[in-house]
């Protein structure tokens, strides 16, 4: 399988997932050999798709709002350069994405073997990476929430079904961690940041 935006495969798998995750996860077979090797190709399709839509409509933007245009020509550079950035950020975009995604499978497993995940970080990394199929709607406001939504409910019917967990496992596995890194979150904000400037 080379490296098709446009593969008829993906999309049919894509729609799948979206449409009936229940079925996808529960009849996927990860090979043994090569393990990651189509579950990544799935999401740096997807990644590609969903960041050259947000790159896009910031390009179109930038065309199209005057105050940022008048901001962008402070530093000297007009709405085709920032395009023409936009466009060298892409690769670098998604070449990030895609490390982040062994971070963070390697968080979601270490959970996923305390709460009862049978198999291995191989499997854990195809369940994460074909649970970013909604990234796909990221660039429309208020539904990206509803997409990041339902890819966490995609990752956990995904360990359920591929790691052979309780449906409580599944839901531990995702949410502690999550709730972890909260947490610490609002520990450095209340930390390092003024009280001042929170209070408006």
């Amino acid at each position: 399988m080379g490296f098709d935006l446009f593969d008829l495969g993906i999309v049919k798998q894509w729609k799948e997932i979206m449409l009936r995750p229940v079925a996808f996860f529960s009849k996927l077979k990860i090979p043994v050999k090569d393990a990651r090797k189509e579950s990544t190709l799935f999401y740096l399709k997807v990644v590609t798709v969903s960041l050259a839509l947000v790159f896009i409509v910031e390009a179109i933007t930038a065309a199209i709002r005057p105050t940022l245009i008048s901001e962008l020509n402070v530093f000297g550079v007009g709405a085709g350069v920032y395009a023409l950035l936009l466009l060298i950020m892409l690769p670098i975009a998604v070449l990030f994405s895609w490390g982040w995604l062994y971070v963070g499978t390697w968080i979601v497993h270490m959970f996923a073997r305390l709460f009862g995940a049978k198999k291995g970080y191989d499997v854990t990394f195809a369940v994460n990476a074909y649970s970013t199929a909604p990234s796909i709607f990221e660039v429309i406001p208020f539904v990206n929430w509803l997409s990041m939504i339902y890819s966490t409910v995609l990752l956990i019917v995904g360990l359920k079904y591929q790691q052979q967990m309780s449906t409580l496992g599944a839901v531990s596995a995702v949410l502690v961690p999550l709730i972890i890194i909260l947490g610490i979150a609002v520990a450095v904000i209340l930390v390092f940041v003024p009280w001042s400037s929170l209070i408006v």
